[in-house]
């Protein structure tokens, strides 16, 4: 099978355990792994594939079993708009299941240039190491000088030892020490930047005593049709700027974090504005990854107190969520340093905060006592505190650094029955973003109970019932000209989604108000929507910053991706074929999961009792959230049994053949 263009060409398959590496055509890995690539594209669709025919069995995430894959796109690394993006996957220490993560920065193209579209990790070095890849030449090298080292210092060490000549040209996804200590939820991070946060792959390098990856690639990437592309790119980057109603809110007022703004939180994302364009050298303009024409990333500065001489690039919403819900931070210098310090210590910023507002919990209510906490009282809002246990968590040190470096799942079960009684929304043994499912709107709290990497949000990520304001909060004129009910109806015009499709989910006509918000009626359609299309963008692999419904309301759609994609490859795919294409990927992860960890309709649950008693706030406020209803009729649109397995029918309608056997 000849690859397609968009394609670099080769695999680097590197064996830790017999120290070697090897490069094998990416013709030769599509037919070992019974890929066509028109059917799996890249990113998540390589890495489901590639899990499928190496791992088949349950096994132990911390064993030499267990691979690390970075899968990039044909999208990575072209002139296509947000051309920055690369999958990370593995099997989850939290969970034992199927995981992958998103993450940019430049390693994803750079590693492209170095003609590699997927790098495969497998067994575990006797002692430190770092795989050095210089365009074809793969090297494992000595790390014991840098183990022990935090994120900024492991980057900067690593590019002096393979003798970078300029900044920037050589890129380093490296661990820092929370995953050296094999802190279940630890992440890797590109140049101490961008992290693939939720995947658990710091965890999995760390087991493998593999600190970093280094790359260093000047090649090129052949494109069917390249002034077509260069057209197409340009044509959709303009379309959007000119009619991508909450682009202004973007722009103007903490990106990610924007909803913040309108929604009037005690923290919102004006702040990251105002500190970037108060910085010393200040840059007005983001920074972002690959061709990104919304980039996302602010260019920080602590100035006074006590965080004095902090830089930042970032600013991102899940910091400030978790900061705000799980452990109580209000001051933006505060959460600078925050975000700051978890990139250094390498852990994912959800699972931490959900561990440590969990291990409040426990004390408050006498589960804790001060002899398990180290003798610290634990409390929220204690930023000093907070810092303290980042790192004995990050290190594991003492009682209280094993207890949360386990998880919350593993902390309920340590603790017994009163502990599991009042976890936090936890999902097959992952936590997802706040404490309490029935806080958030329906649709985004469902995703935690379907996505394959367990209690997640990122992959049934829509703001279209979070964004929605009533008429006496409206806030939307100020920032946009429109009132919130304007905007809908704009949006509605925009969004790229088949009329009829709209009208199942929306009415007929299509219309949101506050009747749609409250109510159930397209929420499960809506649901396996952005699912498909979450999975899509994974697999091409692009920025969930500029996809529909994700941040942007409108934002690039299937259409989009489908022109640009033909003119980077020479194929026709459409609309529907690529929406399949999301589907066919995210029904595999399904179907892998069921088989090596018999996940079904009794693992789609939050664990404790907390998300099934009545609402004390918002739109379930005095109500039970009909999680039960939404999920059988999710199960039924997906064409899955009662169990919520994928059948024999639908993997057959998918041209899944080669694991039908092995389903109901």
């Amino acid at each position: 099978m000849s690859i397609p263009k968009g394609y670099a060409g080769n695999i680097a398959v590197i064996d830790l355990t017999n120290n070697e590496a090897q490069v094998i055509p990416t013709e030769e890995f599509f037919t070992e792994y019974d890929i066509d690539p028109r059917l799996w594209i890249g990113g998540d669709g390589f890495i489901t594939k590639i899990l499928w025919k190496d791992i088949p069995k349950e096994i132990d995430p911390l064993s030499p079993e267990n691979e690390i894959i970075i899968a990039t796109g044909p999208w990575t690394a072209t002139a296509a708009p947000q051309a920055g993006r690369a999958m990370l996957g593995c099997i989850s220490p939290e969970t034992g299941g199927f995981s992958s993560g998103s993450f940019g920065w430049y390693f994803p193209a750079t590693m492209k240039y170095a003609g590699f579209d997927v790098i495969i990790v497998r067994g575990k070095a006797e002692k430190p190491v770092y795989i050095c890849i210089d365009n074809q030449e793969i090297t494992i090298r000595d790390a014991s000088h840098i183990w022990g080292k935090e994120t900024g210092e492991t980057v900067k060490a690593i590019r002096e030892d393979v003798g970078e000549r300029y900044e920037g040209e050589v890129r380093v996804i490296s661990i820092s020490v929370a995953g050296e200590n094999l802190v279940k939820y630890a992440v890797a991070c590109s140049d101490a930047t961008s992290c693939p946060g939720r995947s658990g792959g710091g965890t999995v390098m760390g087991s493998k005593n593999l600190k970093a990856i280094a790359v260093r690639g000047t090649g090129e990437i052949q494109i069917d049709d390249p002034m077509g592309l260069l057209e197409s790119s340009y044509n959709a980057v303009n379309k959007f700027v000119e009619e991508e109603p909450t682009l202004t809110l973007w722009k103007e007022h903490g990106c990610t974090t924007s909803l913040s703004v309108t929604a009037n939180w005690p923290m919102t994302g004006d702040a990251l504005v105002e500190n970037r364009n108060a910085a010393d050298f200040p840059h007005l303009n983001n920074a972002g990854c690959l061709n990104c024409f919304a980039p996302c990333y602010h260019w920080l500065q602590i100035k006074d107190g006590v965080y004095a001489g902090t830089r930042q690039l970032g600013g991102h919403m899940t910091f400030i969520t978790v900061g705000l819900r799980n452990i109580g931070i209000q001051e933006p210098d505060v959460w600078i340093y925050f975000e700051r310090l978890i990139q250094e210590l390498g852990v994912d910023p959800a699972s931490f905060t959900m561990a440590y507002s969990y291990a409040v919990d426990l004390f408050v209510n006498g589960i804790l006592t001060k002899e398990d906490t180290d003798g610290i009282e634990l409390k929220r809002g204690d930023h000093e505190q907070i810092w303290d246990v980042s790192r004995r968590t990050a290190m594991r040190e003492g009682k209280l650094g094993n207890l949360l470096a386990d998880g919350v799942a593993e902390m309920a079960k340590k603790l017994g029955p009163e502990a599991e009684a009042i976890m936090p929304q936890t999902v097959k043994d992952k936590p997802s973003i706040q404490r309490d499912a029935k806080l958030q709107a329906l649709i985004w709290s469902f995703g935690a109970l379907t996505s394959a990497r367990g209690g997640d949000w990122l992959r049934l990520h829509n703001v279209w019932e979070l964004a929605f304001l009533p008429e006496n909060r409206d806030t939307y004129p100020e920032y946009t000209g429109m009132t919130n009910l304007e905007l809908y109806e704009r949006c509605l015009e925009l969004l790229d989604m088949p009329d009829e499709t709209k009208k199942k989910i929306f009415g007929d006509p299509p219309k949101v108000d506050r009747d749609w918000v409250r109510g159930l009626e397209g929420k499960a359609l809506f649901a396996k929507w952005s699912e498909d299309f979450v999975s899509l963008f994974n697999t091409l692999v692009t920025c969930m910053f500029g996809a529909a419904t994700q941040f942007m309301m409108v934002g690039f759609g299937p259409s989009t991706y489908a022109e640009i994609l033909n003119k980077i490859t020479g194929w026709d795919v459409s609309y529907d074929e690529l929406m399949q294409v999301g589907e066919r990927v995210l029904n595999l992860q399904r179907a892998y999961n069921n088989q090596i960890k018999g996940w079904d309709v009794k693992d789609d649950r939050f664990a404790g009792k907390l998300a099934y008693e009545e609402g004390e706030v918002g739109i379930y406020r005095g109500k039970i959230v009909p999680w039960d209803a939404i999920l059988k009729e999710y199960y039924a649109l997906r064409g899955w049994s009662p169990e919520g397995i994928p059948t024999k029918k639908k993997l057959a309608e998918l041209s899944i053949d080669a694991i039908l056997d092995v389903t109901k």
